[in-house]
């Protein structure tokens, strides 16, 4: 018994997914590529299922607001309630207890300018460099209530593209900040 034998040692892994949301954030940030916009339900059940089955664990990025197509806690175009609210399931159901969710900024494309509702013509990790800490917490504060409005409470944030580079501390601070708020 005190023999190494693989065929019965499990080796532990972590499986870490980023930008889910029931549409395709690649269909808008490689337009020159061919991508699918919706990714249905099915699919997100069929993930959990193989999750179940092999004991996956890991972390899950939700995009709250995916490409800026709207709020996963209100509509989001594309996609019809029925098929939002069954994604959300799903992610709520059977996912959340095997992932750490986490909130993926917040359009993981363009800005989001809340004070006027509107997509900015900047990348979230560029305006992130220009940001003062009050800017970057009220942001990130919008993203965490969003999933927290769907029964998503985030264990964190997962950085967009080079969000923060430069300006960790700054960076750190906000999303601790957002994080308590």
């Amino acid at each position: 018994d005190a023999i190494f034998k693989p065929e019965r040692t499990l080796l532990p892994l972590a499986l870490i997914l980023d930008d889910c949301a029931p549409i395709n954030a690649a269909y808008f940030m490689h337009p020159e590529q061919e991508h699918i916009l919706s990714i249905p339900s099915s699919f997100t059940e069929e993930f959990a299922s193989v999750c179940e089955f092999h004991g996956v664990e890991g972390k899950y990025s939700v995009l709250p607001m995916p490409s800026g197509a709207g709020r996963i806690d209100q509509s989001v175009s594309y996609v019809s309630s029925d098929e939002l609210e069954r994604y959300l399931e799903i992610v709520r159901s059977r996912l959340a207890g095997r992932f750490d969710i986490t909130a993926e900024i917040l359009t993981h494309l363009a800005a989001y300018d809340i004070d006027n509702d509107r997509l900015l013509h900047r990348y979230e990790d560029e305006w992130i460099a220009t940001a003062s800490v009050a800017e970057m917490v009220r942001y990130i504060s919008l993203a965490l209530t969003i999933l927290n409005n769907v029964g998503l409470p985030a264990n964190g944030v997962t950085s967009c593209w080079r969000a923060g580079i430069g300006k960790e501390e700054q960076f750190a601070r906000a999303i601790g900040e957002a994080q308590y708020q």
